[in-house]
């Protein structure tokens, strides 16, 4: 026959049973909630690392890249507009037979890419203050090229995922759509 005083220890054993299973279960929980905000973060890390290296800037820094690893010396935003007041030497081109290409960058035309990799050209004063934003969202780069490397850079940019337009004319830019 048990005693009140036999009960009692039961229960109080049974009582600190269920506090140190509660606390076991709330360091799991914990422990559970920080490994799920580091997945998380991480998750959320890798995601922004796959969106920049599909970027439109990842994509053209490869096809640049590559390029120059075909031979053509390639500048972005020179600030001369035409075959006529480009010469070798404002290319820095060493040889003057070197295939080349290079986008404009005078009058509000440079392109760059922001955080986010998507690429902006300036705007005009009036468009910032009626439409509230800095940077225009171009749809196209337009690139001057020279010693027969147009055929190269379309193939560069193509393999990147651009769509380019050419039609074979010597005497038309090659446009890269973004």
């Amino acid at each position: 026959m048990t005693t009140t005083t036999d009960q009692i220890e039961s229960y109080e054993r049974s009582i600190a049973a269920t506090e140190s299973k509660i606390a076991e279960l709330r360091s799991e929980i914990d422990n559970l909630i920080f490994t799920n905000r580091v997945n998380v973060r991480d998750l959320a890390r890798l995601r922004l690392q796959q969106k920049l290296e599909n970027s439109p800037k990842a994509r053209w820094d490869r096809a640049v890249k590559s390029l120059r690893k075909d031979g053509v010396h390639f500048r972005t935003n020179i600030m001369q507009c035409c075959r006529g007041c480009v010469d070798a030497e404002k290319l820095n081109l060493k040889d003057e037979s070197q295939p080349y290409g290079w986008t404009f960058g005078g009058q509000g035309n440079w392109i760059k890419f922001n955080e986010d990799g998507l690429p902006y050209t300036s705007v005009e004063p009036h468009t910032r203050r009626r439409f509230g934003y800095d940077y225009d969202s171009p749809k196209s780069a337009m690139i001057n090229w020279g010693n027969g490397s147009a055929e190269k850079i379309v193939a560069a940019f193509q393999a990147e995922g651009f769509q380019v337009n050419w039609n074979g004319s010597e005497y038309q830019c090659v446009e890269v759509v973004f």
